[in-house]
């Protein structure tokens, strides 16, 4: 999901990803965060440096930098239940399942989980749409047909 709520094969400067990682049970809680994908030579020089390692905690450590470096928010707290900052030595100790999903997501190997509270307003904003559409005499293919050139221009 980009900034205009639409999903982009093309990374374009400035596109973001609303990232649900969802709660794993007596592990860790749902995750909302957003991030900017890594861009492949990145993601190529990234993943040569974790090869390069020869310890496991600098390979960790690089991961903890990339997800510092792309992700702009998250909602992840402490044991206050204030929100943490998006700091490596805070990265480096998440839940390891955790921050591996995140990292994945982060350099595009693993698409973010279905957040449920976004396809509920999603399916909100569709019905709407519908509605209005329908209110204004609108046929239900001309609606549909102005679903996808809208799809195909955002």
């Amino acid at each position: 999901m980009s900034d205009n709520g639409r999903l982009s094969a093309y990374i374009h400067d400035g596109y973001t990803v609303a990232g649900y990682i969802k709660e794993e049970p007596r592990l860790y809680p749902a995750v909302r965060f957003v991030f900017r994908p890594v861009l492949s030579q990145n993601r190529a020089v990234v993943f040569r440096e974790i090869q390069r390692c020869n310890d496991p905690r600098k390979e960790e450590t690089i991961a903890a930098e990339i997800i510092k470096a792309q992700i702009q928010s998250w909602d992840i707290h402490d044991e206050n239940g204030e929100t943490l900052p998006i700091e490596t030595s805070k990265i480096l100790r998440l839940q390891p399942r955790l921050s591996n999903r995140m990292f994945r997501m982060i350099v595009g190997d693993e698409a973010t989980d279905e957040d449920p509270v976004i396809t509920e307003r999603e399916r909100n904003d569709t019905s709407d749409r519908e509605l209005t559409a329908a209110l204004a005499g609108a046929t239900p293919e001309a609606t549909e047909a102005a679903d996808a050139k809208n799809s195909e221009t955002g």
